[in-house]
């Protein structure tokens, strides 16, 4: 993983394995039994902490025995809590552990027992403070017992409890004997860390520690134990995951985090842990956008990943930070197009007394987005979210509209779009409609990074990294408008199968992102408009053969479609065509295809030419039953030829189907 080599085991090594295994089933086997015997008995004691560290020591990623020990522990510090505090009050503490929307644990017992003991981890300091406690008189005490504290801590004050040095001497007592457990249970997770330092359950343990003994000196102390992990395994995720925790909880700085990371990565480029994490704190966590970044702070961090890449090119984390720095401009909430369609070709359940009104927006959506509906009157018709969709999440979302409703405009999210003629397609003023997403980083900076990863490409004619990275900045920078931009960026992704043979598939995917976007906004750019020309009306095509595409990216773009060819190419599967609203004619012939999976939600085509394919089985064609074909063709595929199937079980299935292969029915 992250490019390490991984080491085969000797036999030897094996061997020694296996009789370590029989070793830790025996203690299991051993102890399992006297433990469960005990916790449903109800013990609580030190007596089976004590025998379940014994199978820990074994079996330290056995998260059901942490469960158990931390209820034990929990008990035994509830009973220290019985021994000096009301019940009112300790009900009240009881509370404040449970609850799981709390600000993070802080000890309440020492706050209630001696307001003025500074807890630590260290005993002496206990025993110090003890002394310094005897030597007050009553009526401090009881004064300091008064007192009300906040900013995280739990406030608890006690009139009830008497002013006696000799029961302060044993608040103190119990409060050592608390946080001395606390440090030899922290001390025994170590030793289990140190056998298994990705158990999940160790360093949710080692969280419950950290909770009931927060302060200061703790958190410094976890910090330098993740310190101490990371010079074993500067990846663990886990310990990651730990460091974010404390942070977090002790509300450590993030400038000596940026500097902690500095020196991860400085050590070692491959840390892609330590790359992620410096992500979100410039971010400012991990809830915050790439766009908050400063374009100082962007134009640092390209400076110094540019040092990297050109010190270890092929280092895949340095590149996925760069990516990531440049970012990539988020959709807006906004609508793009929208068209009324008729049902005199296509009549729903048999009534041609109704519109179809469907609607693309920027943004994809999992629930209906609410649109304001306008009539020639201006007169709001209603604001309604009752809208279908074929896909979810998804960017077309269509309603069925009386034919005497008479839409002006649509309105959505400080958007508004003025509707056209039946069977028109309208789009906003002003607004692009493109599937291509420019950076977030400035186009200045965004060019010089190209420029310097060209001349890296002349240095390292083979790295994929830099390669994928010219790809993305020369599609973005300079879309495929000219036949140089074109034999260029086919040239790399050509090379990058040769280089790459492991991941052929995804280069072509990606040479077919790259064709598909620039033929939808090559396309929207033709639909658009302008005064010589009038307003674009049915049929609408689009011409896609012969591109080698593998799949069609960005279909939902397409949703106004009638006629589409997408003939001599490479397609596999139909993923994406349920975007396809208004399809009536399509054409698939001489592709891979052996399903035509995808395309039932295409419910007004009529004629579909699947022919010289991989289609195989009567089953890979029943999605396309619940489309209106009457037209189909099916000849070169291997269902074609079993004559005591084919073509009985399609004229079974297609009940509109008029037409098969050419010939009338």
């Amino acid at each position: 993983m992250h490019g390490r080599v991984k080491v085969k085991t000797s036999a030897e090594k094996e061997a020694e394995k296996e009789r370590e295994r029989d070793k830790r089933k025996k203690v299991y086997i051993g102890c399992m039994e006297k433990i469960r015997k005990l916790y449903f008995g109800g013990d609580r004691s030190e007596q089976l902490l004590s025998m379940i560290a014994g199978v820990l020591e074994n079996i330290p990623e056995f998260s059901t025995l942490w469960n158990w020990r931390r209820e034990v522990l929990i008990s035994i510090f509830t009973s220290i809590e019985k021994t000096i505090l009301p019940s009112d009050q300790l009900q009240n503490n009881e509370n404040n552990v449970t609850s799981k929307n709390s600000s993070p644990i802080v000890d309440n017992v020492s706050e209630t027992l001696a307001p003025n003991l500074i807890v630590t981890s260290d005993t002496q300091n206990v025993e110090a403070k003890t002394e310094d406690l005897n030597a007050k008189s009553d009526n401090q005490v009881v004064e300091n017992n008064m007192n009300v504290k906040s900013d995280n801590h739990y406030v608890i004050s006690d009139s009830k409890i008497e002013d006696k040095k000799t029961e302060d001497k044993d608040y103190l007592e119990l409060l050592k004997k608390k946080y001395k457990m606390i440090e030899d249970e922290k001390d025994f997770v170590v030793r289990c860390l140190r056998m298994n330092p990705k158990a999940y359950s160790l360093w949710n343990h080692r969280r419950w520690l950290l909770e009931q003994n927060l302060n200061e000196e703790n958190v410094r102390s976890e910090i330098s134990l993740c310190n101490q992990f990371f010079q074993l395994d500067d990846r663990n995720f886990h310990c990651w995951d730990y460091r974010r925790f404390v942070v977090k909880i002790g509300c450590l700085s993030e400038t000596d985090e940026l500097e902690k990371t500095t020196s991860l990565i400085e050590n070692n480029f491959s840390n892609y842990s330590a790359w992620h994490y410096r992500s979100t704190l410039l971010c400012g966590g991990l809830q915050k956008n790439r766009e908050n970044i400063e374009e100082s702070v962007v134009r640092r961090e390209l400076e110094w990943t540019e040092n990297a890449y050109f010190t270890d090119p092929a280092d895949q984390s340095v590149w996925l930070y760069h990516q990531w720095l440049l970012g990539r401009k988020p959709d807006e909430d906004r609508v793009l197009s929208a068209i009324i369609c008729n049902f005199t070709d296509h009549p729903v359940d048999g009534n041609s007394d109704y519109y179809l009104l469907a609607v693309l927006f920027e943004q994809s959506h999992y629930i209906p987005p609410k649109i304001t509906m306008l009539t020639l009157d201006n007169i709001q018709i209603k604001e309604f979210s009752d809208m279908s969709s074929t896909l979810t999440p998804s960017r077309v979302w269509f309603k069925i509209i009386p034919t005497d409703t008479k839409l002006h405009q649509i309105r959505y999210n400080g958007t508004t779009l003025s509707l056209g003629r039946v069977g028109e397609v309208s789009t906003c003023e002003g607004v692009t409609i493109t599937p291509r997403r420019g950076f977030t980083a400035p186009r200045d900076m965004v060019v010089e990074q190209l420029q310097n990863i060209r001349e890296l490409h002349d240095l390292e004619p083979d790295n994929k990294w830099c390669m994928l990275a010219l790809v993305n900045m020369i599609n973005t920078l300079h879309p495929l408008k000219s036949a140089e931009n074109i034999q260029e960026l086919r040239g790399i992704v050509v090379k990058l199968c040769h280089v790459d043979t492991g991941r052929v598939a995804y280069y072509r995917d990606l040479w077919s992102r790259i064709l598909s976007e620039t033929a939808v906004e090559s396309w929207w750019n033709e639909q658009r408009p302008s005064q010589q020309t009038p307003p674009t009306t049915p049929p609408i095509t689009l011409n896609l053969s012969g591109k080698y595409l593998s799949y069609l990216a960005f279909a939902d773009y397409l949703y106004c479609v009638r006629e589409l060819d997408l003939s001599h190419n490479q397609l596999t599967n139909l993923a994406g065509f349920a975007s396809l609203l208004l399809l009536q004619n399509l054409n698939v012939s001489h592709n891979k295809l052996y399903t035509l999976d995808g395309i039932e939600g295409c419910k007004y085509l009529t004629s579909l030419d699947a022919s010289h394919n991989n289609i195989r089985n009567t089953c890979n064609i029943l999605p396309a039953v619940k489309c209106r074909i009457s037209r189909l063709v099916l000849t070169g595929n291997p269902i074609t030829t079993d004559d005591e199937i084919y073509p009985g079980c399609v004229t079974d299935s297609f009940v509109m189907i008029s037409y098969l292969d050419g010939k009338e029915l």
